[in-house]
């Protein structure tokens, strides 16, 4: 089973990212993040065993601390090479989100996992490419669309850990252990 941590977006902010980038649902080469699996990825773990899954969820923080957050603009990874992912991009607050991110880490590290693969950076993954054929239009349509997103600011309430099952339809996400804002 493969597990995540990620920050929940409430669901007003998570309706208006996708009514915002309805412009872009023309292309049928890209398979599109539902309502539902919106959300920040703080840390992938990958596949872990139960145990591990465990440790990891001792080590994570008990409380989510306070921060104002707004959704900021689209774009794609990679910058170079072949458009694989649409994601949204995400201002405010972001040194107690980078702190959580570090937060996570460190429970990976407790659990004996390898330090992730990747910096954090915070975004929200809206589309996968499905094919890099004709993704030069899909470009110039997700920057001249990238100004116009942006959201209200909001506080996040929860973050999850969550375990992943990949299928032809997409993966499905089972919450595991919520850490909840700080009162």
């Amino acid at each position: 089973m493969r597990y995540f941590v990620a920050l929940n977006l409430p669901e007003p902010i998570r309706r208006d990212l996708l009514d915002a980038t309805a412009d872009l649902r023309q292309w049928s080469n890209l398979r599109w993040t539902g309502l539902g699996a919106l959300h920040l990825t703080l840390r992938f773990f990958g596949d872990l065993s139960r145990e591990e899954a465990a440790q990891v969820g001792a080590a994570l923080p008990r409380a989510l601390p306070r921060m104002k957050l707004r959704v900021d603009g689209i774009g794609s990874f990679p910058p170079r090479g072949a458009m694989r992912v649409i994601w949204a991009g995400i201002s405010g607050d972001l040194q107690p989100l980078i702190g959580l991110a570090s937060d996570c880490e460190r429970a990976a590290g407790a659990a004996g996992l390898p330090k992730a693969a990747r910096p954090f950076h915070p975004h929200v993954t809206l589309s996968r490419v499905l094919s890099p054929r004709g993704t030069g239009p899909l470009a110039k349509a997700i920057t001249a669309l990238s100004s116009t997103v942006r959201s209200e600011a909001f506080e996040p309430e929860s973050a999850t850990l969550y375990s992943s099952e990949l299928s032809g339809r997409g993966a499905s996400y089972t919450a595991v252990q919520m850490i909840t804002a700080e009162a």
